[in-house]
């Protein structure tokens, strides 16, 4: 077979807690909560109360409640992590909106690693995946991954623990007239029974729903 392409679905660079369900890329929502989190700390750590009052000398004068004045610091390091949790919500929505541009949203559900899946089998360092030629061209099903794994990310509560997800998974795709072979690996090794693992269950989701092509 020869070789089509190769595209490289890189992790989101800010930091945050790794998913409980495995790892994963981080999501538009999660950014979002984050940024949240750390603005909130960093208000509270630049905040304090205010201790004028009427006549302090004077025990006899009613004092006024305490009041709280505000600051927040841009260079505050809650507020820096904060700034990069939306640059990187941002950054996934742009590349959304390139990757989709106006397709049906409810066309997007459902991984062309299932559709179109007719084989494969696990190798040292990840797995390989036979497609049948219904994926369509390689710019075709390049497209349909980017845009399957945009949407990914920017969804919540779908297709949990999709390989597409994985930080730092690399697809390399090669097919001719009789099929395509995509070859999924990791660049971090470690990652590569986790990998191993999720498109085994997709194979057997897909073994007890019934088959469609497109």
């Amino acid at each position: 077979m020869r070789s089509l392409c190769l595209v490289l679905l890189a992790a989101c660079g800010a930091n945050a807690p790794e998913p409980a369900e495995g790892p994963r890329a981080i999501r538009t929502k999660e950014h979002l909560e984050a940024a949240r989190t750390h603005d909130a700390i960093a208000r509270e750590r630049t905040s304090w109360p205010a201790t004028t009052s009427v006549n302090p000398g004077d025990p006899t004068t009613p004092q006024p409640p305490v009041a709280w004045t505000r600051k927040w610091d841009p260079e505050d390091e809650h507020g820096r992590r904060a700034r990069i949790h939306r640059s990187e919500a941002a950054a996934i929505e742009a590349e959304y909106a390139e990757a989709c541009g106006t397709r049906d949203v409810k066309k997007l559900v459902g991984s062309p690693l299932t559709r179109h899946r007719i084989g494969g089998w696990n190798t040292e360092d990840g797995v390989v995946v036979l497609l049948s030629t219904h994926a369509g061209s390689a710019e075709t099903l390049l497209k349909d991954l980017r845009c399957h794994r945009s949407w990914l990310l920017m969804s919540t509560g779908v297709e949990q623990d999709s390989p597409l997800e994985l930080p730092g998974i690399l697809v390399d795709a090669r097919g001719d007239q009789d099929g395509i072979t995509l070859t999924l690996t990791m660049r971090d090794t470690r990652q590569v029974p986790e990998l191993q693992k999720r498109v085994l269950r997709q194979l057997e989701e897909l073994k007890r729903a019934p088959r469609h092509e497109d």
